[in-house]
């Protein structure tokens, strides 16, 4: 799913990379056959091909066999920036002190109050730096980011190949052991798993952009997106439609918290996009 015409998943890997991760891999399901043009050049190893989705937590089953340590668990479509050396860093003490097996990002600071769509609350003892228990989905509350660093041992009890949830499969297992740890972060995380986040994300890094505090990597990668950004609007176009359709798409009545891409739409007066339609005038 692209941001700002970039797919989301080339955010993740350009974040990871800075922090100086060069071994690298993904479960494909979807679009398996772009995601693997995309990620062989850049030394990426493609775990495997699913026939069928393996849940949130069945991919990381799967990744056992290429990782041979602890490794950092990234959801791709989520946007986000921490600082993956403090969370390394935590996880190594957390494993010393109560032999963790995996340590969460969890949402502390603004995150608790930006959020759109209702989470999973995590029950913390900050003391220990352990989880020990979640509960509904609710508003302004700690919640998972997407991000953790794991052991292999973490994921060993589940089966191979079957479709495993992180939740029932994995933290009840391993929450009344004692052996979750975390650490609350703050900083930059949009999900985009529904239209409206998804443009969201978009006003949130234009609006980054514009203010100079969106972290100078992602800024290079969206700064040749921001003529098609109209902030009046919380609107984003991509600049080529612009050229396309001139003046006539920028002051279009319904153009509101729209999205658009050239490249999908520009041989087209309909201009379709979930949830939105707008019949333009070439």
């Amino acid at each position: 799913m692209p941001i700002c015409g970039i797919p989301c998943v080339e955010f993740a890997y350009h974040w990871v990379r800075a922090f100086g991760i060069e071994d690298i891999a993904i479960n494909v399901h979807a679009h398996a056959d772009k995601l693997r043009t995309w990620a062989v050049p850049k030394g990426i190893t493609v775990l495997s091909e699913e026939s069928h989705l393996l849940g949130s937590a069945g991919g990381y089953r799967n990744a056992l066999e290429w990782a041979d340590g602890p490794f950092l668990g990234v959801n791709a479509d989520v946007l986000m920036w921490f600082d993956l050396d403090a969370l390394a860093k935590r996880h190594a003490e957390l494993r010393k002190k109560h032999g963790v097996v995996m340590t969460l990002a969890v949402a502390q600071g603004h995150l608790l109050n930006q959020a759109q769509e209702l989470y999973r609350e995590f029950v913390m003892d900050h003391a220990n730096g352990t989880i020990h228990g979640y509960g509904e989905k609710k508003a302004n509350v700690p919640y998972f980011l997407g991000i953790g660093v794991f052991e292999r041992e973490a994921f060993v009890h589940l089966p191979l190949g079957t479709p495993q949830e992180f939740v029932p499969d994995v933290l009840d297992y391993w929450i009344p052991r004692n052996r979750v740890g975390f650490l609350g972060m703050d900083g930059l995380w949009s999900d985009i798993g529904s239209p409206e986040l998804w443009a969201s994300a978009h006003v949130s890094l234009m609006r980054g952009l514009q203010s100079n505090s969106l972290n100078s990597l992602y800024a290079g990668l969206v700064a040749p997106m921001r003529s098609g950004f109209f902030p009046e609007k919380e609107s984003f176009i991509h600049p080529d439609y612009v050229q396309l359709f001139g003046q006539h798409l920028v002051s279009h009545p319904d153009l509101n918290r729209i999205i658009a891409y050239g490249p999908f739409l520009s041989q087209s007066s309909q201009v379709t996009y979930p949830p939105f339609s707008v019949k333009l005038k070439p």
